[in-house]
C-alpha cells in the first residue's frame, strides 16, 4: 500500500510539475491586421506598410509583450513592451525605457532602425468616448520631409496607422 501511495503522489507531482512548466512557458500569440478604412483609388502599387500589413503580438502577461512590424518593420524583429498604469515602457538591452507616458503625454526616446528618434505627442483625441493620443517619431540627427504618425491607445497601443501618404490604416 506504501508502495502504490508513494506511486499516487510522485505521479500527480510529476503532472502538475509538468503542467506548471507548459503554462509558464506558453504564450498568447494574436496577429493584428492594419487595413484600409475606406475604398481607395490608387493607380500605383505601394510598397511597404502603405496599403496593408499585420503585426505579431506575443504575450508573456497582460502587460508584458513583445510586438513585430510597427516600429520595426520586420515581423522577425520584435521590441518587448510593458505597461503600468497607463505608462509603456520598451526594453533597450537589459533595461526598460519610456515608451509613452498617457497621464503626462510625454514621450520617450528610441533607437529603430539604426536613428534615434524622440516620441511627441501630436494631440489627444476622443474616439468612441476613448482618450486616443495622435503620436510621431521625430527623428534626432536626420530629416524626414513625410513621416507617419501613430494613433495610439492607452490600453492596447497603436489603434490607427497614418502612412506618410496620408493613408489610414485602422487596426482590426
Amino acid at each position: 500500500i506504501k508502495r502504490k501511495m508513494n506511486r499516487f503522489v510522485m505521479t500527480n507531482l510529476l503532472f502538475v510539475l509538468m503542467f506548471s512548466v507548459t503554462q509558464c512557458f506558453s504564450q498568447k500569440t494574436v496577429k493584428y491586421n492594419y487595413i484600409l478604412n475606406k475604398e481607395a483609388n490608387i493607380d500605383n502599387p505601394y510598397i511597404g506598410m502603405e496599403l496593408e500589413f499585420s503585426t505579431i503580438r506575443k504575450y508573456f502577461s497582460d502587460t508584458e509583450f513583445k510586438e513585430s512590424r510597427l516600429f520595426t518593420g520586420s515581423n522577425k524583429d520584435f521590441i518587448t513592451y510593458t505597461i503600468k498604469d497607463q505608462v509603456w515602457y520598451y526594453k533597450d538591452k537589459h533595461s526598460w525605457c519610456l515608451f509613452f507616458d498617457c497621464k503626462n503625454k510625454n514621450g520617450g526616446r528610441i533607437h529603430l532602425l539604426g536613428n534615434d528618434y524622440q516620441i511627441v505627442v501630436d494631440k489627444e483625441i476622443i474616439l468612441r468616448e476613448k482618450k486616443i493620443y495622435k503620436i510621431t517619431l521625430q527623428p534626432i540627427d536626420i530629416t524626414i520631409l513625410h513621416q507617419p504618425s501613430y494613433f495610439f491607445d492607452p490600453n492596447v497601443g497603436v489603434v490607427i496607422f497614418k502612412a506618410a501618404s496620408g493613408i489610414l490604416l485602422i487596426r482590426s
